[in-house]
């Protein structure tokens, strides 16, 4: 059991991006996810409000209509570490995901979405009246 309980965790760890989670540019962390790949704009609704009085706790969902979506990547740009999280979806479900994030200051949000069509992004700016992160 230690044996299939450590082989487990060294396959989840080699998939971890940490230089993504690390990076402290928007830029950087970007391309680190999109891999370099040509980014396309649409087929993403980003719903998240205009002014946000708390950035400790901002709700946002973000939806995709594009057939078998694989993953939906999430992005603050002016955060001390913009990139959130990437949701890998099962194309049997609907592709969209509700979650809250922090926000240091107002910033645009930034959603990828890969899928066997391309990469395909949008972004909403959120202006933060009280900063959620130092």
């Amino acid at each position: 059991m230690g044996a299939l309980m450590s082989g487990f965790s060294g396959n989840l760890l080699a998939q971890w991006p940490a230089a993504s989670f690390d990076s402290k540019a928007f830029d950087e962390a970007f391309s680190l996810v999109s891999a370099g790949a040509e980014v396309k704009e649409g087929h993403i609704t980003i719903d998240a409000p205009q002014i946000a009085d708390n950035g400790a706790s901002v709700p946002i969902v973000i939806s995709t209509d594009l057939p078998e979506a694989e993953s939906i990547s999430i992005f603050v740009e002016k955060n001390p570490r913009p990139f959130i999280s990437t949701i890998y979806l099962n194309d049997k479900l609907e592709s969209s995901v509700s979650l809250r994030v922090k926000m240091r200051e107002t910033s645009d949000l930034i959603a990828l979405v890969k899928s066997p069509s391309g990469q395909f992004m949008a972004r909403q700016t959120v202006k933060v009246t009280a900063g959620g992160c130092a």
